[in-house]
């Protein structure tokens, strides 16, 4: 006999930044108290616009490779839930799909032109 499946959905904030041309950083903490374990998973993803990394706090660093790093050059989320920021209209709902598995990140914030230092896209 199997032992019982815990599962539900996991939550938590979700912080993106992004620099012309093509630069990102995706750090996402997911409360694992639905899946009967207790604190936060980190999972931060650096892109300096030709490497990436991912850090998860449960696996480690390892650096992108293969499909990843593609998805990274050439990441497109297809939006929903537009709202105007600064008289731009912004996609505060994303959904994304990818190796069997469905993400849906909402936003509560988002803010236009704010000055990032090229350091946020470096592993440390």
């Amino acid at each position: 006999m199997n032992p019982p499946r815990r599962g539900g959905d996991l939550s938590g904030p979700v912080e993106m930044t992004a620099k012309s041309p093509n630069k990102m950083r995706a750090l996402v903490r997911l409360d694992l108290t639905p899946l009967g374990a207790t604190g936060e998973m980190a999972i931060d993803q650096l892109f300096d616009g030709t490497t990436g990394w991912i850090s998860n706090s449960m696996q480690g660093d390892a650096p992108m490779s293969g499909d990843q790093l593609e998805g990274a050059k050439n990441a497109y989320f297809p939006p929903t839930d537009y709202k105007a920021v600064d008289g731009i209209q912004v996609a505060f709902t994303i959904y994304q799909s990818a190796g069997g598995q469905n993400v849906t990140m909402k936003f509560t914030k988002i803010e236009n032109n704010v000055a990032v230092d090229d350091a946020v896209f470096i592993k440390k």
